[in-house]
């Protein structure tokens, strides 16, 4: 049911990177090595040297020479992998230099989230392969906590005229610029490429308004949660279930700090015993509507003995029976 996406150390050596030159009359002319990549040519040395730095060259190169720093087999992700190094190259041969993209192509982090997304598109292909026919309905991927969203960029691609995926969701509650993502957006379409949706404040630990909106695509999901922090993790996994194995058959999450925050919760709670965090279980439509009017009442009955708000003024300082809008013949009042 998970995946576990492990962090691995790398190291990167420049050895496809390193600055040649040619004499070109009798000038000396910086070139950008030629990538052995598939269907790849040379780059532009005018437009792309002074950007030659960015780690998304890093990454291809190292994707390319090494495969995967995980112990996953290889040879279970090297087609996938093969299909995410010329991606990689056109990203950076379309957008490496420009600021919006700064963020994402020269992240100092990128091949190792480019890494965990590769792991977790190649558990989500799987599932699709196994347990998808061509008649069934098109799913909806959703990037849990997607932070940049290398995960959802990545998959835009890897799926271009895949009929299987209706769109990809982005959802997180950090104030992110997402400008790159409008850019892959913006030739998705001509390209048969699934359109990136953007979720915007959206905050997972209020999960009846998550999985509301969820349920409001109308199409079966795959939720996709890479280092989903402490307590991010088991929401995840009460969100999936809170929505059912119908809607939302399939679930891929990697923790991150989750020892920690169990720790952290017994402290806090005193709890006895193994310290556990309570993970949200499905309950049937009627059972939720039931939860709801009870959240209702109570906050109706915390409420009580408060300062009515007056219905003329829609003021809490007076009674209606006071208000100075009230007309002054008692008759009237």
């Amino acid at each position: 049911f998970f995946s576990l996406c492990l962090k691995s150390s790398y190291s990167w050596s420049p050895s496809k990177s390193v600055e040649t030159v040619r004499m070109n009359n009798n000038d000396i002319v910086p070139v950008v090595p030629t990538s052995t990549g598939k269907g790849l040519t040379n780059l532009d040395a005018s437009q792309n040297i002074q950007h030659k730095h960015w780690h998304i060259w890093k990454a291809a190169d190292r994707l390319e020479k090494d495969g995967l720093s995980s112990r996953l087999p290889s040879k279970d992700t090297e087609d996938l992998i093969q299909k995410v190094v010329p991606i990689l190259h056109q990203w950076g041969e379309t957008w490496a230099g420009e600021k919006e993209w700064q963020g994402l192509l020269n992240k100092p982090s990128l091949l190792h989230e480019i890494e965990e997304s590769i792991i977790a598109l190649h558990s989500l292909i799987e599932w699709m392969n196994k347990n998808q026919d061509i008649d069934n309905e098109p799913i909806t991927v959703v990037d849990v906590c997607c932070g940049k969203g290398i995960f959802s960029m990545l998959a835009s691609y890897i799926f271009q005229g895949d009929s299987r995926i209706h769109q990809i969701v982005m959802l997180d509650k950090a104030s992110i610029i997402w400008n790159h993502v409008d850019a892959a957006n913006a030739s998705a379409l001509a390209e048969k490429r699934p359109k990136i949706e953007l979720w915007y404040n959206c905050n997972l630990h209020e999960v009846d308004d998550v999985v509301n909106r969820l349920e409001g695509l109308q199409t079966p999901l795959a939720l996709v949660g890479i280092h989903l922090c402490k307590t991010l993790s088991p929401t995840c996994v009460g969100i999936a279930n809170a929505i059912g194995p119908s809607r939302c058959p399939f679930l891929c999450l990697a923790p991150c700090c989750l020892p920690r925050a169990v720790i952290s919760q017994a402290t806090k709670y005193k709890k006895a015993g193994n310290p556990i965090i309570e993970v949200l279980q499905y309950e049937s439509p009627q059972e939720r509507e039931k939860r709801f009017s009870a959240i209702q009442r109570r906050k109706l009955a915390m409420n009580r003995g408060q300062p009515s708000e007056c219905y003329l003024c829609q003021s809490v300082d007076h009674p209606i029976n006071k208000c100075g809008l009230l007309p002054t013949d008692e008759k009237e009042r």
